[in-house]
């Protein structure tokens, strides 16, 4: 049944660019609320280390599904492989 879908590309279309869109929106909501807590004298410094904490998270949650999965990646055999 997979193999019979029709793709959409105007719909996917349509969901990049929402993504887009919103990740340009969140970003300059951020740029903005930075630009409250930062000290102008070091605002170079504060805006790496916030960016860096606000990057940190997703990557440390994201770290936990692959590595828990990477020891099974070896035991299951492809259908090329048979």
């Amino acid at each position: 049944m997979a193999g019979r879908a029709r793709h959409d590309v105007g719909a996917l279309v349509f969901t990049v660019s929402a993504d887009n869109l919103s990740a340009g929106i969140a970003s300059s909501a951020f740029v903005a609320y930075l630009s409250g807590l930062v000290n102008q004298a070091y605002s170079a410094t504060q805006y790496a280390l916030f960016t860096s904490v606000m990057l940190l998270l997703p990557k440390f949650i994201a770290g936990f599904p692959a590595s828990s999965s990477m020891p099974m990646a070896g035991r299951i055999s492809s259908p090329a492989r048979r």
